[in-house]
């Protein structure tokens, strides 16, 4: 095997010899072949890509490296098919691969970027940070800029940047941009390289240079930001100046237009438009800060502040997860426990690390159920003895113990995801498996809170927030509004962070990213005055204690999975309103569907991948049909003779 890895190398190598893809796929190659050990090209099966990512997962390596190194596996056996070696891939794309994490770009306000380059006293580290600011330069093409690419002094001034793909693109110079690299050029040292940054040797800088520069940069400051943000800043000011995305995509030089629009994504004017306008019209949600600028700048300013007063990127120390077969496994044969157990590892790849041990609780209580059903009723030991009759009968014995057929379609759905697992590894299984139907499961439509109901609710909440000022008081208070007037998911609350806000004073954005949302999408939500007000108040008291940059926290740790859903329904029963976090989310919906904003701001407020989930929300409460009916009622029962008053008399 090594033979042939060789060859694909030398192959990659001479097809770019320029880029480093073949030092990148040598080393995952390397990587892959020590986990296979000495078996050869033929006999590696899928199992063995599993045991590969488990490995790399338990490394803490993140899905986007894991797939990368996939897709080089994929490429070497791509090579050899192309050779004419008759050679199957193992990786199986939906089995394997990783769901990656789509993170929304961070741009720095504008107060952390005036401390951060107030630190800085080298002009050529100004000027290279200066190019990333204000012309959207990637660290590696500030690193191979040469003097032959810069056109200053024309009109307009201009560079010739050399990006990637080896492709060219042209970028404007801002005369504060031009003006720090004016003043680097005039002191850089006399060297036979031709590139415009040199390290203190005279040589060409390189990129880990220029990365631990920033990194020292960051300490003397004191402000998190990396070289990568810096090109996120100059992306987010160009759409809040009203840039075509178009325009924005040839500056930064990305391929497809997909890519820039994660930017529009971060800062869609006609979603914050959409959002504080209604904001207007709902009782509850009116803003605090006045229309003047100064009183703004004031409550913006102690956010920022407050905000700062923490550091913003911390992690928690990573503990290896190790999860126990559980007792009850015991009455299953040993080779069916090992295959549970295979499956469940490839599953936790996909889950986030605090949901593994809840989740493999969860795996084992569901399929042991199943299996032991299977061993005394039908006297099924292994997958290949099963039988569709045998799922039936499993289905008719849970639906006569009263369970919902949601419940009843999440065994099925784990019991046939199970089966194609093994049928991968060669496992045979019963044809009939196949034909297996998920039950009809009831539309249930969103449950919306009243405005009456969120008032007292809300009433409640201040009460118990304005006695003393206690800690969870203060928490429960701002969460609320997170939810209510955010729309946010209680996991999506647990796992906030300090550097998914950014508070601008400049342009007065009041947004808040939300870094690992529902299938591991991010968005942007725009926060109303009430919720940051809310949240400054809960600030104050939670001090600096460090729990990994989380927002919320409880004795030093991120908020558990139950401590909100049971504090709200503790406010709730107070006054006599069932609540729960995701039914003020669904509140949260409706009131800005009942004062009009368009439902494709809703969709992006709330993350929904597909429209039609957002629709739902206007089919729970619809304007026109409540006042077509209540119209046609008024005329109804104003009839003297109408049948519709007929009953009343008397």
């Amino acid at each position: 095997m090594h033979d042939e890895v060789e060859r694909f190398i030398n192959w990659v190598r001479m097809r770019s010899p320029q880029a480093r893809t073949w030092r990148d796929y040598k080393c995952d190659l390397d990587l892959f072949m020590i986990v296979v050990a000495e078996k050869t090209i033929d006999e590696i099966r899928p199992r063995d890509v599993d045991e590969f990512v488990n490995v790399q997962v338990g490394r803490g390596y993140k899905p986007s490296t894991v797939n990368r190194r996939l897709a080089a596996v994929v490429s070497f056996y791509a090579f050899l098919i192309r050779e004419g070696k008759q050679v199957v891939s193992p990786i199986l794309p939906k089995r394997h691969y990783l769901k990656e994490l789509q993170r929304l770009p961070r741009p720095v306000n504008e107060k952390d970027l005036r401390t951060f380059f107030g630190a800085i006293d080298d002009p050529r580290d100004r000027a290279m940070c200066a190019l990333m600011l204000r012309c959207g330069l990637r660290i590696g093409e500030v690193a191979e800029l040469k003097k032959s690419d810069l056109y200053l002094g024309e009109s307009p001034s201009r560079l010739i940047i050399h990006g990637k793909g080896s492709t060219e693109r042209t970028v404007y110079v801002s005369p504060e941009a031009e003006r720090d690299l004016d003043n680097w050029l005039a002191i850089r040292p006399k060297a036979s390289c031709e590139h415009v940054f040199l390290s203190y040797q005279h040589k060409k800088i390189s990129t880990t240079s220029i990365s631990n520069r920033i990194q020292y940069l960051r300490k003397q400051s004191g402000v998190y930001l990396t070289a990568h943000q810096l090109r996120h800043t100059f992306a987010d000011n160009l759409l809040s100046a009203g840039m075509p995305i178009t325009s924005i995509q040839k500056l930064m030089g990305h391929r497809f237009v997909e890519t820039t629009q994660n930017y529009a994504v971060a800062n869609d004017k006609q979603v914050e438009a959409d959002f504080y306008a209604a904001c207007e019209k709902i009782e509850g949600w009116k803003l605090l800060i006045e229309a003047t600028q100064s009183g703004g700048s004031e409550k913006e300013a102690s956010m920022e502040n407050a905000l700062e007063s923490i550091a913003q990127e911390e992690s928690l120390e990573e503990k290896s997860i190790h999860v126990e077969i559980p007792a009850s496994a015991s009455c299953l044969t040993g080779e069916l426990v090992q295959q549970l157990e295979a499956y469940r590892q490839l599953k936790a790849n996909r889950w986030r690390a605090e949901r593994v041990i809840a989740n493999s609780c969860h795996f084992f209580g569901m399929h042991v159920a199943m299996w032991k059903y299977f061993g005394e009723h039908c006297a099924v030991k292994t997958v290949s003895e099963l039988h569709q009759e045998h799922v039936l009968k499993y289905v008719q014995f849970r639906l006569d113990q009263k369970r919902s057929p949601k419940t009843v379609n999440g065994a099925l759905s784990a019991l046939r995801s199970f089966i194609f697992f093994l049928r991968e590894d060669g496992v045979e299984a019963h044809p009939s498996l196949e034909n297996i139907q998920r039950l009809k499961e009831p539309e249930r439509l969103p449950r919306y809170m009243t405005s009456e109901q969120v008032q007292c609710l809300q009433t409640a909440i201040e009460t118990d927030a304005a006695k003393g000022g206690k800690y969870d008081a203060l928490l429960v208070r701002s969460v609320f509004y997170l939810l209510w007037q955010g729309g946010l998911r209680s996991g999506e609350v647990e796992r906030l962070r300090f550097s998914d806000f950014y508070i601008s004073q400049a342009n007065h954005a009041k947004r808040l990213f939300v870094r690992d949302g529902k299938w591991r999408k991010g968005r942007a939500v725009y926060l109303t005055d009430v919720a940051l007000e809310a949240l400054r108040a809960y600030l104050a008291v939670r001090g600096t204690q460090r729990a990994g940059g989380f927002v919320f926290v409880r004795d030093g740790l991120p908020l558990k999975r139950h401590f909100l859903p049971q504090r709200l329904r503790t406010l709730g029963k107070q006054v006599d309103v069932n609540v729960s976090p995701h039914r003020l989310r669904h509140t949260f919906a409706s009131q800005l569907l009942n004062v009009g904003c368009q439902v494709t701001s809703i969709q992006k407020l709330l993350g929904h991948t597909n429209l039609n989930t957002t629709m739902i929300y206007a089919r729970a409460f619809d304007q026109t049909v409540m006042s077509d009916y209540f119209r046609a009622l008024d005329v109804l029962e104003n009839q003297p003779d109408g049948v519709w008053s007929g009953l009343n008399v008397g």
